[in-house]
């Protein structure tokens, strides 16, 4: 893999989750950028890595590839301003904006700038989904017809949670897993409440019709009491895929339950660090002039979803997702 060096736009949990993976890769951090002056040099002085406190400052110390780590509402900008300061690769947090318009300008400008981007929609590459994707495509339980997600978390201490909503934040995820086992969207119907006062609504369902026939139902949410318990918070998620032969059953990072025909089998799931393999996927990727496994086609059909899913709640009624 080509030697990257790597400059990181947020240094907040997920920040130091990229570098960390990083540094398992062997990959050289050579600079950070944070707002918050103290706590952004010192965690540079600790990873060895230049601190930053602007855009200019971070495109000057050479890097190839920049990760964007920060709330979601700053991702445009942050983006824009790291496309029109020459850098080709970037890995930006999900989703990818906050709106769809921002999206689109974002892609526009990638493809004007020929600047190659990859989106952190881990849980593609978390053991469960993954083993889950390769039984239905094995038809091991026949062709696909339902998805159902339940995914909930303890409510986040950070107050920009609340304010960008349980949809874009967290729901995201599980939006990019349906478009990954069921192919395009066609329409959405969706319902939100909000319970903890924020701007943005903190518990969601949607329902999302595929042209390939699947429906794929999403409950989801913050609540501020939830039970995740210290080193299993990868258990907070529970589905059921259901084909014309069988279903699939499973938990977050602990295990899947196949019933087929005659058939029933209790799978472990594989363990694994899902930040890591994604930003190998994508550093690969451009090492190798390849699109990345998810990048902005990927990214613009979630962004689609959700803003057809929040005009749709307001509404009360089905909404069209648009197609690129």
């Amino acid at each position: 893999m080509t030697p990257f060096r790597v400059g990181i736009v947020g240094i907040g949990s997920m920040g130091l989750l990229h570098h960390q993976a990083l540094a398992r890769l062997g990959v050289e951090v050579v600079s950070v950028m944070s707002r918050q002056k103290e706590r952004g040099f010192a965690i540079a002085q600790q990873i060895g890595a230049s601190y930053c406190r602007t855009l200019d400052e971070l495109a000057k110390t050479g890097i190839d590839v920049a990760i964007v780590a920060t709330p979601t509402a700053s991702h445009a900008e942050i983006l824009q301003g790291l496309i029109e300061r020459g850098i080709r690769y970037i890995f930006c947090e999900k989703p990818l904006t906050r709106t769809l318009q921002e999206a689109q300008q974002v892609a526009e400008l990638c493809r004007k700038k020929k600047v190659t981007m990859g989106i952190g929609y881990k849980m593609r590459f978390e053991g469960a989904f993954r083993m889950a994707r390769e039984m239905i495509t094995q038809e091991r339980i026949g062709g696909l017809q339902f998805l159902t997600f339940n995914y909930f978390q303890t409510t986040p201490p950070q107050p920009w949670y609340l304010e960008s909503g349980v949809v874009s934040e967290i729901l995201s995820h599980v939006i990019d897993l349906c478009n990954w086992l069921a192919g395009i969207p066609q329409e959405v119907i969706c319902q939100v409440q909000n319970f903890q006062g924020g701007g943005g609504e903190d518990r969601a369902q949607l329902t999302i019709h595929y042209r390939s026939g699947v429906v794929a139902s999403i409950n989801g949410g913050w609540i501020r009491d939830y039970p995740e318990l210290p080193g299993k918070q990868r258990r907070n998620i529970c589905f059921q895929f259901i084909g014309e032969k069988g279903y699939l059953v499973g938990i977050r990072g602990l295990k899947l339950f196949l019933c087929s025909e005659n058939h029933e089998e209790t799978v472990a799931v594989e363990p694994g660090d899902a930040v890591l393999e994604e930003l190998q996927a994508f550093l690969e990727a451009i090492s190798e002039s390849r699109t990345p496994p998810v990048g902005l086609e990927e990214a613009l059909a979630v962004q689609a979803v959700i803003e057809s899913a929040l005009r749709g709640a307001l509404s009360g009624q089905k909404e069209r997702v648009p197609l690129f």
